[in-house]
């Protein structure tokens, strides 16, 4: 008895320290979803006022977005801001003049906008401080009223900009906002002078969705035979492997002797995901070609005053989402030979004859059952009232013959 005992004491053993070995290698080994490069455009020389929400166009220069890199191998989100000009960062007179500047990321970690405040759970900020002269980079969680908590620090931050150059390079390491599997990024920068009073600009690019989420187009029809001069329709469906809200614009194809319309032109997935498709040919030729279908999907605008975290009577902003292509449906096309002229009237006529032996032989039936009543069964209803009907021949006919013949 005593030996089962401790044979079942050893196997509780080995049990809960397999569990701990997998519940370790997993939370080791737990990684986000990798993507490749991609790029969001910004608007040049323009920014934004912190104080009045009012667009700007004397900013500094240093901190004028036109586009970011961004990729990731499942462990670092890595992202490049790519401005016209960094020299104002090595020029002493510019620097001893700022109160700071500050490259960031706001992350919504969870994609659940009752988190964090206003739906962001995490930033992360490279700044620089006037004070020390230096560069600070942080990660900080926030809370739904605004409080933030610092989890990361690194002071004296840096080689994360190209001296003279044109680029800032960002990284901010995924474990520490536990990995996500799906997320969401804003890029931005600002600056604020020395003279509280004047006023901060912030330049901002969109929010974008990690990783990029993936919207098809797809059609029970890949190839579509008509005639040179003909008109046809087929469904095109819109395939997504996200909820998120969204509308899918496609655009017009224009090719040579093809005309196409959608109805809906604008697919709004909360309602639908499928458009009709109209195409109308006026082709010279027979043959074969490619018939692309293209679409663009558009993300709601939203107000943010999360950038405000300094200056909380700031106003809100409105931020846009970056616009992404959905996969392209290419359809077939295949161009035969009008139909000779005569071939509508023929099909008319047959159509007709279709309709004019329907209409005809219910009535013959009927017909062909009336003379056999009045053959075979003369005591009928039906029988006795058209002999009734029948019109009698003349008597008087008759005799004036037959007196004629006396004559």
């Amino acid at each position: 008895m005593l030996v089962l005992v401790n044979y079942y004491v050893i196997f509780t053993f080995l049990i809960i320290s397999l569990a701990l070995i997998l519940s370790c290698n997993l939370h080791v080994f737990a990684l986000s979803k990798p993507f490749k490069f991609r790029e969001v455009e910004d608007d040049k020389g323009l920014w934004l006022g912190l104080s009045d929400g009012i667009p700007k166009k004397n900013g500094m220069q240093a901190t004028d977005i036109e586009s970011v890199i961004y990729y990731s191998d499942g462990k670092v989100l890595n992202a490049t801001y790519w401005i016209k000009n960094l020299t104002e960062l090595t020029t002493p007179r510019i620097m001893s003049s700022v109160a700071t500047i500050v490259y960031g990321m706001l992350i919504d970690s969870d994609l659940d906008s009752s988190t964090g405040l206003e739906g962001i759970d995490h930033m992360l900020e490279v700044s620089w401080s006037n004070s020390t002269k230096s560069w600070t980079e942080r990660i900080s969680e926030l809370s739904k009223t605004g409080l933030t908590n610092t989890i990361y620090t690194h002071n004296n931050y840096s080689d994360f900009y190209t001296k003279n150059g044109n680029a800032v390079h960002l990284s901010l390491n995924l474990s520490k906002i536990s990995s996500p599997d799906r997320y969401r990024v804003f890029f931005y920068a600002y600056n604020s002078n020395k003279d509280k009073n004047s006023p901060w600009t912030v330049d901002a690019a969109t929010w974008v969705y990690l990783p990029p989420p993936v919207y098809q187009l797809v059609s029970d029809d890949r190839t579509i035979n008509i005639s040179q001069h003909a008109q046809t329709r087929l469904v095109v469906n819109v395939l997504s492997n996200t909820g998120f809200k969204s509308k899918v614009d496609l655009s017009r194809v224009r090719i040579p002797g093809v005309k196409t319309e959608f109805e809906p032109t604008v697919i709004d997935m909360s309602q639908g995901n499928a458009s009709v498709m109209t195409v109308t040919t006026n082709s010279p030729t027979e043959g074969v070609t490619t018939l692309p279908v293209k679409a663009t999907v558009i993300f709601p605008t939203e107000n943010l005053s999360a950038l405000s975290l300094e200056q909380h009577n700031s106003p809100p902003y409105v931020v846009k989402y970056e616009n992404i292509s959905a996969i392209p449906l290419n359809l077939k096309l295949k161009f035969s030979k009008d139909p000779p002229f005569w071939q509508p009237v023929s099909e008319a006529w047959t159509g007709l004859g279709g309709l004019a032996n329907f209409i005809y032989t219910p009535i013959a039936a009927i017909v062909v059952w009336i003379m056999s009543l009045l053959k075979y069964k003369p005591d009928h209803p039906l029988s006795q009232a058209i002999r009734r009907k029948k019109p009698k021949k003349s008597t008087d006919n008759k005799q004036g013959r037959h007196q004629g013949q006396t004559n």
